[in-house]
């Protein structure tokens, strides 16, 4: 019992620190900490595309996404409490969180644009240079500095992603590919704006008020396209709630562990590694056949995550 309290305590202790407005200080994960935050948060947006799968069925990707965020803030809010932190920002602090929060949601629109006009396959490749796009960012503004096999290691990372989702096997629609890669440009800019912030602020807040912000933004959207239709069957309606619950909150919160004690760069890692679990569940659950391509790309993804994490994590660069 006592064990089980300590392991309650530190678990707490954890979300607390992660809620906290104490981005820029405190202790830095080990190599084997950061990793395990990085495959669970891959694992849980993985087997959200199997979720997505099925609540397609009941509703439209707009709808869906509208409703995921609505209901992500009263999940949010209680655990932020359960964590015992108080939710509560001043005018200033939601003005700062604004910048970041908005460019999330751009990174979300502007993805959804894009995935619309290019295979699964081309799309995930390029979300996966995600760490690579936030590592040159992070230089430019001065808060990542990475060690040059970590470099290699992701992009490794990306061309596994290609091999294994057959990404070079279609067309290219060279609109499509700008759309997305400017996702990319919006995700990271928006991890390193708020990294970057002189005045410390709550990532829980923070999240918050992306999804405050992404109700009032695609509601309207899913209004005019969809007319927020949904017919929900009990496996869709669980499907949904594994990808308010899990999906979005637990796996947006092990994210930002990952900036607060890693950096930008290493909660952008979680990227290239998301189609390993997504083609695995598909296999298992959905009874797609697993191809060889996806085998060699998928140890290609794993084996340059390791080599991106174990060098040496990233140090925030001097401000």
């Amino acid at each position: 019992m006592s064990g089980r309290l300590t392991t309650y305590g530190v678990l707490r202790a954890r979300l607390a620190a992660t809620f906290s407005h104490h981005l820029h200080s405190g202790e830095r994960l080990s190599a084997r900490a950061q990793a395990t935050l990085i495959v669970f948060s891959a694992l849980l947006f993985g087997f959200q595309f199997v979720a997505f799968k099925e609540t397609f069925h009941a509703m439209g990707p707009w709808t869906l996404l509208a409703l995921r965020s609505l209901l992500s803030i009263p999940v949010l809010y209680a655990l932020m409490r359960w964590a015992g932190v108080t939710v509560r920002a001043g005018r200033a602090e939601l003005l700062r969180i604004a910048l970041p929060a908005t460019l999330l949601l751009g990174s979300q629109v502007t993805f959804m644009l894009g995935v619309h006009r290019l295979s699964a396959g081309l799309t995930s490749t390029l979300f996966s240079v995600s760490p690579l796009v936030t590592l040159a960012l992070g230089i430019a503004f001065r808060v990542e500095r990475v060690a040059l096999v970590g470099v290699l290691g992701a992009s490794l990372g990306v061309v596994g992603v290609a091999i294994a989702t057959g990404a070079t096997s279609s067309g290219v629609d060279v609109v499509g590919v700008l759309i997305v890669l400017g996702s990319n440009v919006l995700y990271a800019l928006s991890f390193i704006a708020i990294k970057r912030m002189a005045t410390p602020v709550s990532s829980g807040v923070y999240l918050l008020v992306m999804m405050v912000e992404s109700v009032i933004a695609l509601t309207p959207a899913a209004v005019i396209k969809e007319g927020f239709t949904i017919d929900l069957a009990w496996r869709s309606a669980l499907a949904l709630l594994y990808i308010v619950v899990l999906g979005q909150v637990i796996a947006y919160v092990v994210v930002m562990a990952l900036l607060r004690f890693g950096g930008a760069f290493q909660s952008m890692l979680v990227t290239p590694l998301i189609p390993v679990f997504a083609i695995f569940f598909a296999v298992l659950l959905l009874g797609e056949p697993l191809l060889g391509r996806e085998l060699v790309g998928g140890a290609l993804i794993i084996g340059g995550v390791i080599a991106a994490i174990l060098p040496g994590r990233p140090r925030a660069a001097a401000a």
